[in-house]
């Protein structure tokens, strides 16, 4: 049996608490390096011998740590005296100071610690860091969060900007105005800072040299980094020669992202009148066979159209009798009214049906279409007198009309000339006809003229007309 005395276990028992990270408060802390010696005043406090202190800012940060104070030398306190007990970790409270008051501190320095060898660095976890209490607009926080510092300044400057404009600046439009730069309606312009991007509602001044000759002139505000887009004025009406004044006038340009492009604010001869309800903005025609795109004004809100397909070819005569060939037929005609159009629509326009050979029959003109509305090509003329046929048809329009070609004709008599049939007529255009060895071609969705049969002889028919598009536009 071993029998421990009571000083032994009070010593075992203090050692282990040393060992703890968590150490007994110290009265103050320093604000700088002390000499460690004699009754000082840290941190505007009069110390006392036995007092606490935890110095942190020695200029050898070897001899930080906490020490106890002494008339003479001061010793470092019984509980931070061993590298056993200064480890990584190691944190204590500060009791008062005018500066370092109620706050805590901990040991940041990595292990190994060697007392009186390894530096050791203690930073602030907890506490006032002096900045007063209040609102700032621009603050110091050091790498643990903690707000070191605030200001609020009055200035760009003061919030460390260096790249905005000064009221001076701002009052000489010194970054949106410049001269103009290309040609009278190619204009280019380069503005200090450049500019590298578009915005919608940009504003630019341009003091230029020469008057607009061309109705879509166009403007870059950085000639190979911004593509240049064409110069408009209201509603994006085209401008007429003269609306960019030359000679020195400024101009003011403002960017219009919907429109994609500038619209002149300025202009000579005024802005055009604000688009009314109900109002005809534009019409486009589609006279050629073959297919596309149509799109509407951005401030269109309805459309009419009108429209017909190809128009069948005439019937060719017959060598050796005495009958000429028939017409073709019209294409079919269609108009539709649509209140709430879409912003695009496919649209094909009909071929024309090509003229019957020689005792042939005509054939058939192409489809048109708008959209999902279509419109059936005229059928061809039939060789000879031939015989009526269905008229051709249309779908989704709100009226649909066709004409049917002439039958040709038969010389009882003479066995010299026989008279082809007419084409049938479109709204836009009468059909084919023919006349001894002549015959005439359809135009815009009408058939085409029977070929004639003259002193024996039988021609060919002619071709009908290709179809047609109209598209009208309303505010």
């Amino acid at each position: 049996v071993v029998l421990a005395t009571r000083q032994y276990c009070d010593d075992k028992v203090a050692a282990e608490i040393n060992k703890l990270d968590g150490k007994q408060s110290v009265r103050v802390a320093t604000t700088a390096a002390i000499a460690l010696s004699g009754l000082l005043t840290v941190d505007g406090m009069a110390l006392a011998a036995g007092d606490r202190v935890l110095v942190k800012d020695q200029a050898t940060t070897k001899d930080n740590g906490i020490y106890v104070v002494a008339a003479g030398n001061w010793t470092r306190a019984a509980d931070a005296d061993a590298s056993i007990e200064v480890t990584p970790g190691l944190f204590v409270s500060v009791e008062q100071g005018a500066t370092n008051a109620d706050s805590i501190w901990q040991l940041v320095t990595d292990a190994p610690i060697d007392l009186g060898t390894t530096g050791l660095v203690f930073e602030m976890v907890d506490g006032a860091t002096g900045v007063t209490a209040g609102t700032y607009r621009s603050v110091t926080v050091n790498k643990r969060g903690q707000v070191t510092g605030g200001t609020n300044p009055t200035t760009l400057a003061g919030y460390g900007i260096t790249d905005g404009a000064s009221k001076a600046e701002i009052q000489q439009g010194s970054y949106n105005t410049a001269p103009a730069g290309g040609t009278a309606n190619a204009i280019t312009a380069a503005y200090a800072p450049a500019i590298t991007a578009l915005t919608n509602g940009m504003t630019l001044y341009v003091r230029t040299g020469s008057a607009n000759s061309a109705a879509a002139p166009t403007f870059t505000p950085n000639n190979g980094t911004i593509a240049a887009k064409t110069i408009v004025k209201g509603a994006g009406a085209a401008l007429v020669a003269g609306d960019i004044a030359g000679g020195g006038h400024w101009i003011e340009l403002q960017y219009d992202a919907t429109l994609d492009k500038w619209v002149l604010l300025n202009p000579a001869n005024g802005v055009n009148a604000v688009v009314t309800h109900g109002q005809l903005l534009r019409i486009t025609r589609y006279t050629t066979a073959g297919s596309g795109t149509w799109t509407k004004q951005a401030d269109t809100n309805s459309i009419f159209v009108r429209a017909v397909a190809g128009g069948g070819g005439g019937g060719g005569g017959i060598t050796g009798s005495n009958q000429a060939g028939c017409g073709g037929y019209s294409g079919c005609y269609g108009e539709k009214l649509i209140t709430a159009p879409a912003a695009t629509y496919a649209y094909t326009v009909g071929a024309a049906g090509s003229g019957g050979a020689v005792g042939a029959a005509g054939s058939a003109g192409g489809q048109t279409s708008f959209g999902a509305m279509t419109l059936t090509g005229g059928p061809g003329g039939q060789t000879g007198l031939g015989s009526l046929v269905a008229l051709p048809t249309g779908s989704g329009w709100d009226f649909t009309c066709a004409a049917a070609g002439a039958a040709g004709h038969a010389d009882s008599t003479s066995n010299v000339h026989a008279a082809p049939g007419a084409g049938g007529a479109s709204p836009f255009a009468g059909g084919g006809s023919g006349s001894g060895s002549t015959t005439i071609p359809g135009s815009y969705g009408s058939g085409g003229g029977g070929g004639p049969r003259t002193s024996g002889i039988g021609y060919a028919g002619s071709a009908g007309g290709a179809g047609y598009i109209e598209v009208w536009e309303f505010a």
